[in-house]
C-alpha cells in the first residue's frame, strides 16, 4: 500500500516494485519487445522500494534509468532486509525527466544485472483540467473503497508457480494495486488457469480481469476495453457484486485513455454497487 511521508518541503510517496519477473535472463534489452509489461513509475517525488528476486546477495547496487544508452538518473543503493525481502530503497524525483518508455537497470557488484522496462507519465488530479477532471473525484472515492476491499488483506507472498489459486489471486491483486502490472500478470494467469480446472466460475474470472488489465500496455486500449466490456456482461459478474465492482474499476481505469464520458458513466455505476 502506498504512504507517504516528507523530507523537508519535501513529500515522498512509497511505492514498491517486484523484480522477480525480470530476473531471467530472458529480461529485455532495449529495442527488443518486453516479455512482461512495463513498470508504470509517476513523474514525481517517490520513496521507491525495488524488491529483488529471490537469491539475490546483500552488497551495493547501481540502480539507473536509461534511455538509448544514455543514463538520466543513477544512484548507488545497499540492499536491506524489508519485510523479509531483500530491497533496494531511495527518494528519487523522476518529475524533471520527460513521459516515455525507458529501461530500469539494477546491477550488482557481483554481476548481477537486471534489466526492466519502465514507463514513465503523469497522472491526473483533481485540478487537471482535461477531460479526465470531471470524474476524478468518483474515480478517488472508488478507488479506495476497490482498495481497501482487495488490497488490504494481503497474505505470504505468492511465486507464480504456486498452486494455491486464491492465495495468487490476493499477491496479484495487491500487486495491481501499487502499479506494478510486470508482477501482478503472471499471478493473475496462473491463478486463472487454476480456477478454472477447479470449474470456480468468480475466481476464473476475477483473475482474467485482472490479467487483461494488466496488459493494458501492450495492446491497443480499444481492444482492452471491448475485453473487459464482454467480461461485464457475464451474468456470474452480474449477480455478484464485489466482481462486478471489480470489473466496473478496470474498464473506468482504462476507459479514461479511450473514451472519458463511458468511464465517467462506469464510476458513477461502480459508486452504486
Amino acid at each position: 500500500m502506498a504512504t507517504k511521508h516528507s523530507t523537508g518541503r519535501q513529500a515522498y510517496t512509497r511505492l514498491v516494485m517486484n523484480l522477480e519477473p525480470f530476473s531471467s535472463s530472458r529480461a529485455p534489452t532495449e529495442g527488443q519487445q518486453p516479455a512482461n509489461p512495463a513498470l508504470v513509475l509517476p513523474r514525481r517525488s517517490i520513496d521507491l522500494v525495488l524488491e529483488l528476486p529471490v537469491g539475490s546477495e546483500e552488497g551495493n547496487y547501481k540502480v539507473s534509468l536509461s534511455s538509448a544508452d544514455k543514463s538520466l538518473w543513477s544512484a548507488l543503493i545497499t540492499a536491506r532486509l524489508s519485510d523479509q525481502k531483500l530491497s533496494l530503497e531511495t527518494n528519487v524525483d523522476f518529475s524533471n525527466i520527460p513521459a516515455g518508455r525507458y529501461l530500469l537497470r539494477v546491477e550488482s557488484e557481483t554481476g548481477t544485472q537486471i534489466s526492466a522496462p519502465v514507463l514513465l507519465g503523469d497522472r491526473p488530479t483533481a485540478q487537471s483540467k482535461s477531460g479526465r477532471s470531471g470524474i476524478s473525484g468518483t474515480l478517488l472515492d472508488i478507488a479506495l473503497l476497490g482498495r481497501n476491499w482487495f488490497a488490504s488483506s494481503r497474505h505470504s507472498a505468492a511465486s507464480e508457480h504456486s498452486g494455491d489459486a486464491e492465495k495468487l489471486l490476493l499477491e496479484a491483486d495487491h500487486f495491481a494495486w501499487l502499479g506494478n502490472s510486470a508482477a501482478a500478470g503472471p499471478l493473475y494467469v496462473r491463478a486463472e488457469a487454476l480456477f478454472r480446472e477447479r470449474g470456480n466460475a468468480r475466481g476464473e474470472i476475477h483473475a482474467r480481469v485482472g490479467r487483461i488489465r494488466a496488459s493494458a500496455e501492450s495492446m491497443p486500449f480499444l481492444q482492452v476495453s471491448s475485453m473487459l466490456e464482454e467480461q461485464l456482461e457475464n451474468p456470474v459478474v452480474q449477480s455478484d457484486p464485489r466482481l462486478k465492482l471489480f470489473c466496473l474499476m478496470a474498464k473506468g481505469y482504462t476507459d479514461l485513455d479511450v473514451d472519458p464520458s463511458s468511464a465517467r458513466k462506469e464510476w458513477e455505476e461502480a459508486r452504486s454497487v
